[in-house]
């Protein structure tokens, strides 16, 4: 077994998960921690720290719902500080707060992939590690990491970990694999084979759902391929 395969395994032992965890967290804070303060410096602390705050308390409210998630990605999306306050949840302790986290991030991505891009390595680390009962988390993250990667570099790791992915236990996990693989292979020609065939598997052998995003993403292959005529 490889070792991604390790991180993925549902036997993976929890000591090794921790700690896999624990230095991919480290590397992420890092990161945020740099830009935090740079943000800081540059357009007044006070604002910023206000800011972080608020996202803080919206992401522990009692109730949580896509029509919420969107609305706090809206708010995030007009600030890069927000947008760090938000991978600084990601790699908080809370496994609930995560989870609210990574669908914000997903919703973000959504309407643009390029304010997550400079924590596209960190959120990639993040998605190898989580362990496979924050199914919910792995599945938001799995459409996020494909779509921030912007070197080759990443769009392969990225399908490394969707390829993984696609077996597992969770359906909206293996949805997310799929159409994560399908996206990378828009921007990498030599992953075009490899979407291909699992697109043809899930159409084969996969649940209702997984159908509907395999035909989603050959809809949306078919749509760039006419753009570029």
């Amino acid at each position: 077994m490889t070792w991604a395969g390790t991180l993925l395994s549902v036997d993976a032992k929890a000591t090794t998960r921790a700690s896999l965890f624990g230095a991919v967290w480290m590397a992420g804070m890092s990161s945020v921690v740099r830009l935090g303060f740079g943000l800081a410096a540059g357009f007044g602390g006070e604002n910023i720290l206000r800011r972080m705050e608020s996202l803080r308390h919206q992401l522990r409210r009692a109730r949580w719902g896509l029509p919420l998630a969107r609305v706090i990605a809206g708010e995030v999306g007009e600030s890069k500080a927000a947008v760090g306050g938000l991978v600084l949840e990601l790699f908080g302790d809370d496994v609930e707060v995560r989870k609210r986290a990574a669908d914000v991030a997903r919703r973000i991505t959504e309407r643009d992939g390029r304010l997550l891009e400079p924590y596209a390595d960190e959120l990639a680390g993040l998605l190898e590690s989580l362990p496979v009962e924050e199914s919910r988390t792995r599945w938001h993250l799995g459409l996020v990491v494909p779509r921030v990667a912007h070197t080759r570099a990443q769009r392969l790791r990225a399908a490394r970990t969707m390829s993984l992915l696609a077996g597992d236990e969770s359906n909206g996990v293996r949805c997310s694999a799929m159409e994560g693989l399908g996206l990378l292979a828009l921007q990498e020609a030599s992953l075009r084979d490899e979407a291909e065939e699992m697109i043809e598997r899930f159409l084969r052998e996969g649940t209702k759902a997984m159908k509907c995003r395999a035909r989603a993403v050959m809809q949306l292959w078919t749509r760039s391929e006419r753009q570029k005529k």
